[in-house]
């Protein structure tokens, strides 16, 4: 595990309304669209850059319209950045942003707040 001095920086993601888009466009178009969020999904960002920066990417990187003027989006909860010892916690708190996110009209982001916080 690593050092609780090092930061880390945590994000939930829900691909919005997903069963929708698979429903209607096949699984074979739902599989094409897990391929395409997933390779969206590699988003490096640099220790010390806020939270805002991986949450905007990761929704600016999924977001697109598919056949029949669908549109995919992401919901995404972020904690962070905080100690490594709090991994856990954060997660927690990411997923739960996530759901607010959802809530909130989805194709954005939320920052949950720390542990302890």
């Amino acid at each position: 595990m690593a050092s609780g001095r090092s930061q880390v920086l945590v994000a939930f993601c829900d691909i919005d309304d997903f069963k929708r888009i698979n429903d209607a466009l096949g699984h074979e178009t739902g599989d094409q669209v897990l391929a395409q969020v997933a390779a969206a999904m590699v988003i490096l960002v640099h220790p010390g850059q806020e939270a805002a920066v991986l949450g905007d990417r990761l929704v600016q990187g999924v977001r697109a319209t598919l056949a029949g003027g669908r549109t995919l989006s992401v919901s995404v909860g972020v904690c962070g950045p905080g100690p490594s010892s709090m991994t856990r916690r954060m997660v927690r708190r990411a997923d739960e942003a996530m759901y607010q996110a959802e809530n909130a009209g989805k194709d954005g982001w939320i920052l949950g707040p720390l542990p302890g916080a």
